[in-house]
């Protein structure tokens, strides 16, 4: 009698997230607190940890006494732009300055609110590389989170198995109590 059976061999498997997200502070500072732990599950926008915001908080407050600075020259110039006793050409230069003020102002309110380090995804703390103390630059990974509806079985066939698999082929699982299928 000649049939087709199914294969079946027993090799290691690996579980993986398809998305690996390195969260890293945007600013640079002292962490305070840190707000998740290792195997997590975070939301979008959820805080993960808190940089300390005295640093920022006193460049904020020097912008904002520039900009008053600024704000209060260029009204005096006005009114001396009015009077024909100032030329123009120093009311535009005060009001140049003005303008860059404010703009300081806003890149150290933005800079102060980003000392809050906030989840971009949900998903879940797969590790922490931060405690409470360390120095936060950004660009150094803080935290490292996977999307959990986003994950791939990596198994390796052995080569002698390999012949009858093509690329789309269903081959069946078993990983813990779990059963399935998967393509290739």
């Amino acid at each position: 009698e000649s049939r087709r059976i199914a294969l079946q061999r027993e090799v290691p498997a690996t579980v993986l997230s398809l998305d690996h997200i390195a969260v890293a502070a945007e600013v640079e500072g002292r962490v305070l607190q840190v707000h998740a732990e290792l195997g997590d599950r975070v939301t979008i926008g959820q805080k993960l940890a808190s940089l300390d915001p005295s640093v920022l908080r006193s460049r904020f407050e020097s912008a904002q006494a520039s900009l008053e600075l600024a704000e209060s020259e260029r009204n005096r110039l006005e009114q001396l732009v009015a009077e024909r006793v100032a030329s123009q050409r120093d009311l535009d230069a005060a009001n140049s300055i003005a303008k860059q003020a404010s703009a300081a102002v806003e890149l150290a309110e933005t800079a102060l609110q980003r000392t809050v380090v906030v989840s971009p995804v949900d998903g879940i703390v797969e590790a922490r590389h931060v405690g409470p103390g360390d120095l936060a630059v950004p660009g150094k990974p803080l935290f490292a989170i996977y999307d959990p509806s986003r994950l791939a079985l990596q198994a390796q066939i052995p080569l002698d198995d390999r012949a009858p698999i093509q690329l789309g082929t269903k081959l069946s699982y078993r990983l813990g109590g779990q059963e399935g299928s998967a393509a290739v």
